[in-house]
């Protein structure tokens, strides 16, 4: 590259920092539509802004609650437990969300019981 072109500014993310721990911050920040969290060198948060690469090297933190577990809730199975309840239409639901949310936690009661699993498999080590 020519010395004389100018460089480009690494692109800035707002962050919020969660803590700080001795020379390191966690920090969470929207990307896209998800929130991330990474630990990183305190000193790179310069008025609640870190450079996108620092994040992208950043130690990751968080459990990988979607790599752990797949979803066996259908379309169709929730349409049948709506309907089991008793919950046919628009009308039905207003009048009745916790016959809807009920519906909705023994849908996917399974998954949660397969997510448990899965989280006491994570913390022992297993993949």
């Amino acid at each position: 590259m020519d010395d004389d072109e100018p460089t480009k500014a690494t692109p800035q993310i707002k962050v919020r920092v969660v803590q700080r721990r001795g020379e390191s911050a966690l920090v969470e920040w929207l990307d896209g539509e998800r929130q991330s969290r990474a630990m990183i060198p305190a000193t790179a948060v310069v008025d609640d802004l870190v450079a996108e690469d620092v994040l992208a090297a950043g130690i990751p933190y968080g459990v990988t609650w979607g790599e752990l577990v797949q979803l066996t809730a259908t379309p169709d199975a929730v349409q049948a437990e709506l309907y089991r309840v008793g919950v046919w239409t628009v009308d039905d639901l207003r009048r009745n969300p916790q016959l809807a949310l009920g519906a909705l936690q023994r849908v996917y009661g399974t998954d949660l019981a397969a997510l448990m699993r899965a989280a006491k498999e994570y913390e022992s080590g297993g993949s």
